[in-house]
């Protein structure tokens, strides 16, 4: 009787491609973002990484899924805002926080 052991697989850090049916659940998440906490203007920007954590923190309140910046700043793109990254600061053009929703 064999007694081989097979490795255990962590599970948490195996990447999963999203599906189209998670791509839609993002983008009607980071609408209902833009829609609720934004200002949508041709002379508006926002840094990026204070707008990611306005989205968490709406998100949170909410109790709905946080996606990662990553799917965040495409999903964004998508929308037609631009990315602009600088080193040490990258922000978004066409779209601000509204102040009340600012994260401080």
């Amino acid at each position: 009787m064999s007694t081989a052991h097979t490795p255990a697989r962590n599970l948490a850090c195996e990447a999963v491609a999203p599906t189209d049916e998670d791509n839609v659940k993002i983008a009607k998440t980071l609408k209902g973002f833009v829609k609720s906490c934004c200002l949508v203007a041709s002379n508006a920007r926002y840094p990026a990484l204070d707008l990611y954590l306005t989205y968490v923190n709406w998100c949170i309140n909410r109790r709905v899924t946080v996606y990662d910046q990553f799917y965040f700043l495409d999903m964004l793109q998508e929308q037609g805002f631009a990315y602009n990254a600088l080193p040490g600061k990258s922000y978004f053009e066409g779209i601000t926080v509204l102040p009340v929703y600012r994260v401080v």
